[in-house]
This record gives C-alpha cells, sequence and structure tokens, in this order.
C-alpha cells in the first residue's frame, strides 16, 4: 500500500491540473471570442488572451499525457509527487504572469502615440490614429493633429495658420473641428469670403515653452506659416520648477520600451505600471496631491516664492527664444493663455501669471489673448464657469474652445497680416 501512495498522490495532482487549465482554457477562449466580436478589447491584449489560451490548453494537453502515463504503472518513485508539485508552482506562476499580461500588453506591440527625440524627449507620431479621451486624434506626417473627418485636408496648400502648443491646442477630448485653433479659423473665413487660410496644429501633449520653442526652429517654421499663435497654460512653469523630474514621469508608462525584463513579464509590467503612472479615481485628495506636485498651487500664491520667480525667469528666457525665431522668419506672433480652473473658481487667486506674460507681450510686441476675464465676463458664477468650460482642471470643454475660439478670431482679425490676406 505504501509504494502505491505516492501513486495515488500523483494521479491526485495531475486531476487538479487537468481540470485547472481546462476550466481556464475554456474561459480564456470564451473570453477571446467576446472580446473579439465586440471590441472590448484592443488588439495588443486580444493577441495576449489567445496566447494564454494556447499555453494553458499545451499545459492541459502535457498534464493528461502523463496522467495516462501514471496511471499505467502499479507504483513510482516517492520522489515523483514533489517533482510535480514543484512543476505545478512554476506553472502556475507562468500562468498567472500570462493572465496579468492580458491587462498589461507588451509595450512593443502598442501602437507608440510618441516617437522619442534628443533634445525634446519626445513627438507626436507621424501618421498616427489615437484616442484622446474618447476623441480621435488623426496626425499627418508631421506629427501635426488633422482633421479625422476629412484626411485630404492635410494636402491643403496656402496660406497657413500655424497653432504651437500643448495638450489644450492639441484638443484633448474634443473633435479637430471643435478646438478653438479650428473654430477661430472657420470664424475668419465666414467674415471675410476671400480669405484661403487654413490651420495647422502644431501641438504635441505634455510639451512645455521650451520644447515648443526648439520645435517652431526645427519643424513649425518651416511650413511657412502666414502667424504663429503659442498657446501657453501654468502647467509650462511648473516643469521648470524640476524638468529631469517632471521628464521622467511624462515618459512613464511603457511609451519607449523600459526594458527587457518587462517586454515578457506581464507581473513585471503591472508593477512598473503601478509604480510610475500616476493613480486615477483615488478621490479628491489624491488628485490634490497631485495638483500640488505639479505646483499648480504654488504658481497662484502671492507672494510669489523665489523658486516660482526663478521658473519664470526660465520661461520668459523659451518666450524670447519663440519670438526671436518669429520675428527672424518676419511671421507675425499672437500669445494666448488659458486659466485653470482654481483661477476661475477663486476670484483671490493670484493674476501675477497674466500679469507677467501681458508684461511680456507688450515688451516684446506681441499680441496678448488672455482667456481668464473672457470665462468670466459670460459666467458671472466661478464654480459655473468650471463645470461649463473645463473637462478638468486644465483642459477646456467644447464649449470652453468654442468661446476661445471666437475670442480668439476677433484678436487675429485686427491684425494686419490677417487684413492683407483677406485682401488677396
Amino acid at each position: 500500500m505504501q509504494s502505491e501512495a505516492p501513486r495515488r498522490i500523483c494521479v491526485l495532482l495531475l486531476r487538479v491540473g487537468f481540470i485547472f487549465c481546462s476550466v481556464v482554457s475554456g474561459a480564456l477562449l470564451m473570453a477571446w471570442e467576446m472580446s473579439w466580436s465586440i471590441r472590448t478589447l484592443a488588439p495588443p491584449q486580444q493577441m495576449a488572451l489567445l496566447v494564454a489560451f494556447f499555453v494553458h490548453l499545451g499545459i492541459g494537453v502535457c498534464v493528461m499525457l502523463c496522467l495516462m502515463c501514471v496511471r499505467r504503472f502499479a507504483s513510482v518513485s516517492p520522489r515523483m509527487p514533489r517533482a510535480i508539485l514543484a512543476t505545478s508552482l512554476c506553472l502556475f506562476f507562468v500562468c498567472c504572469d500570462l493572465l496579468v499580461a492580458i491587462a498589461f500588453p507588451r509595450f512593443e506591440t502598442r501602437d507608440p502615440n510618441f516617437l522619442m527625440h534628443p533634445i525634446r524627449g519626445w513627438d507626436s507620431a507621424p501618421h498616427h490614429r489615437s484616442i484622446a479621451d474618447g476623441a480621435t486624434v488623426l496626425t499627418d506626417e508631421l506629427g501635426m493633429r488633422i482633421d479625422d473627418e476629412c484626411p485630404s485636408s492635410e494636402k491643403q496648400s496656402g496660406p497657413s495658420a500655424l497653432f504651437v502648443g500643448d495638450s489644450l491646442t492639441l484638443g484633448w477630448g474634443v473633435k479637430y473641428r471643435e478646438t478653438f485653433a479650428a473654430r477661430s479659423i472657420e470664424l475668419l473665413k465666414q467674415h471675410h469670403a476671400t480669405l484661403k487660410l487654413h490651420p495647422r496644429l502644431g501641438a504635441t501633449a505634455g510639451y512645455d515653452t521650451f520644447q515648443e520653442a526648439h520645435w517652431l526652429e526645427d519643424i513649425g517654421l518651416e511650413t511657412n506659416p502666414s502667424f504663429v499663435v503659442l498657446q501657453f497654460c501654468l502647467n509650462d512653469v511648473c516643469v521648470s520648477f524640476d524638468p529631469e523630474r517632471v521628464w521622467a514621469n511624462r515618459l512613464a508608462g511603457g511609451r519607449f520600451c523600459p526594458g527587457p525584463p518587462l517586454s515578457w513579464s506581464g507581473i513585471g509590467r503591472g508593477i512598473y505600471m503601478w509604480n510610475n503612472l500616476p493613480r486615477t479615481n483615488t478621490g479628491l485628495s489624491s488628485i490634490g496631491a497631485q495638483v500640488e506636485w505639479f505646483g499648480i498651487t504654488e504658481l497662484l500664491k502671492s507672494p510669489e516664492s523665489p523658486r516660482v520667480c526663478q521658473a519664470w525667469d526660465r520661461v520668459i528666457v523659451w518666450l524670447d527664444r519663440f519670438e526671436a525665431s518669429c520675428r527672424a522668419a518676419c511671421v507675425p506672433m499672437l500669445l494666448i493663455y488659458f486659466p485653470v480652473t482654481d483661477q476661475l473658481s477663486d476670484p483671490m487667486k493670484s493674476r501675477a501669471s497674466q500679469a507677467r506674460l501681458a508684461e511680456w507681450s507688450t515688451r516684446r510686441g506681441v499680441v496678448f489673448v488672455d482667456m481668464l476675464p473672457e470665462y468670466l465676463r459670460r459666467t458671472s458664477d466661478g464654480n459655473l464657469a468650471c463645470r461649463t468650460y473645463f473637462i478638468d482642471l486644465t483642459h477646456p470643454s467644447v464649449e470652453g474652445h468654442r468661446v476661445a475660439g471666437e475670442v480668439l478670431a476677433n484678436a487675429l482679425e485686427r491684425m494686419p497680416v490677417v487684413q492683407s490676406l483677406s485682401k488677396r
């Protein structure tokens, strides 16, 4: 009887393993068929699901063959149960890793939204389609956003208006035709029937003023724009607090393939994502901590701290470089400032940022548009203005873009370059 005990234990372990693999394989197959039919998962996740199914199916077949072999013997070695148990534990971790990999597919299988750049850090990927908070973003050969409903607009010739900025100019969460850039040019065309002008959205999510100035010199001015509109937000100043730390945070999340160990381990990728990406849906306290980390609250305090003054000094240098590039190319420039929701909801917040930009614009001869008084003028209640014109701390809503487009169109209409283009 003692000689048969190891064999019985082996049979029991192999049966449990076979049942486990069969159940998991069936569940994975059903999940893959459902995800493929109703498109609930991204293609890389569907592939990871299919790989997990075949691996579990293969393990199940091997376990079944081992079970058939063990049953033929009257007795087996006493070490056999230990070997099967050790192998089962190893395979269990492999199975867990494959299941976790479904939620965190390999980085190199993801369609990259960005391409690495040695100076700017990253650029928007050319000829790429992605989703930005529910809105489809389609880019041309230069990485500029184009109308996804009419991609042929990429080939438009003639005078162009170049809009440079970050995710606000890109139109985070809104359609191309709903962005303030597209709306402002459309309004100008309605006022001037003979005006031949089309917008070019030279915007990349996460950019600051330094990256925008370098992009303008490297790519933007090569498009020969008739004029340039630079969008500014307080995030541009926050980056100057600690540029290396902020850039490292932006590059996290597997956008640029962080290394071989994370390429084959689903659990490793999950841990990496958990440690590097900011938490979401964790309550107002967590959101407040993130805002504090980026320094928005510090920027709105009065008097300004020495760190804020130093950051603004660096930003002014980058703004000077941006304006000098436009002046050297004989291209007029306009600066538009978008507030954060804290400036709308609390009238006691500092307006020093707008004052600095207004003073800089006057000194450099640049047209300056401040959207803060425009939003407040249309809605007396600051909290209502936040809900109406913004979808989060910094990004305008569809209505916010509409108002900005109207205000910007009025400012552009008074510029000599637009008046000259309308007379051609």
